[in-house]
């Protein structure tokens, strides 16, 4: 019983892990796809009141990377690198101590799976800390 639940664990983990990692990758891939399909419906709905307007037709603009974002109030968060540092942070080290804590005496070897996730959350918190504007 010991050996088969081990077994299990690494043929899922084996399986799981590489189609989860290709799963992110074909998602980034979907949302720039349909990044790229809505700016060429926006062009596509301007040439058509271009044409019923009347108005000479722009040139079709390449379709490269979109313009980068104004910074103001839609950039992004001071605080985001302490927030995803405190959730990295407490979700690996309550993974830890569950993994630790588990009465299945068989899942105690794999208490440190988790504890990445801390110290990247760690990380990040140390990264905030440090980089922080004084408030003068």
């Amino acid at each position: 019983m010991d050996e088969s639940i081990s077994d299990l664990i690494g043929t899922l983990s084996a399986l799981v892990v590489p189609l989860g990692i290709c799963a992110v990758f074909v998602f980034l891939g979907y949302i720039d796809y349909r990044g790229k399909r809505r700016r060429l419906e926006m062009l596509h709905q301007e040439r058509l009141a271009a044409i019923e307007r009347g108005i000479p037709l722009p040139e079709l603009p390449e379709l490269g990377p979109p313009p980068p974002r104004p910074a103001g109030p839609k950039g992004e968060h001071p605080n985001a690198a302490l927030a995803t540092g405190i959730i990295l942070l407490f979700g690996g080290l309550g993974g830890v101590g569950a993994l630790a804590l588990v009465p299945a005496q068989e899942l105690h070897r794999y208490w440190s799976t988790p504890l990445p996730l801390a110290m990247v959350g760690f990380g990040l918190v140390l990264f905030h800390n440090l980089t922080k504007k004084s408030a003068n």
